[in-house]
């Protein structure tokens, strides 16, 4: 990790991919709702969870308007690999993400909002998914 995230403050990186994990849980727990059969919930989360990383290919461009890359990132997936870029041009630039310049634009995605929009992902996907279980 050292080598890959060499310039990053290892902070953001840990919080980074924790965000993003309780993100996949909640993602994971929501569409499990859908099912009774553990193997269909398994073999539809996984299509769904790839399914959601595609919009991704749509947005990744700085030519898209902010507000479009915002309602992908809805898909916690597509924010997650958007943020991904952030970390990749500042490595790049060997200055690395910290938390005074997560709020700077990179390839035309702030990584602040792509850290926000999983926060939300996955709140959304936590009320959706318990909502959705009491039913």
């Amino acid at each position: 990790m050292d080598n890959l995230f060499k310039y990053s403050d290892k902070t953001v990186v840990f919080v980074y991919f924790f965000v993003f994990g309780l993100s996949a849980i909640m993602l994971s727990f929501l569409i499990s709702t859908f099912f009774t059969r553990a193997k269909t919930a398994v073999a539809v989360g996984t299509l769904s969870f790839l399914g959601a990383f595609f919009p991704y290919y749509t947005v990744n461009d700085e030519a898209v308007a902010m507000l479009l890359k915002v309602i992908a990132s809805f898909l916690s997936p597509t924010a997650f690999a958007l943020g991904s870029i952030n970390f990749a041009d500042y490595e790049r630039a060997h200055v690395g993400l910290r938390w005074s310049n997560i709020w700077r634009g990179s390839s035309g995605v702030n990584f602040l909002v792509c850290l926000l929009m999983m926060l939300f992902d996955t709140l959304v996907y936590c009320v959706v998914g318990l909502y959705l279980d009491k039913s």
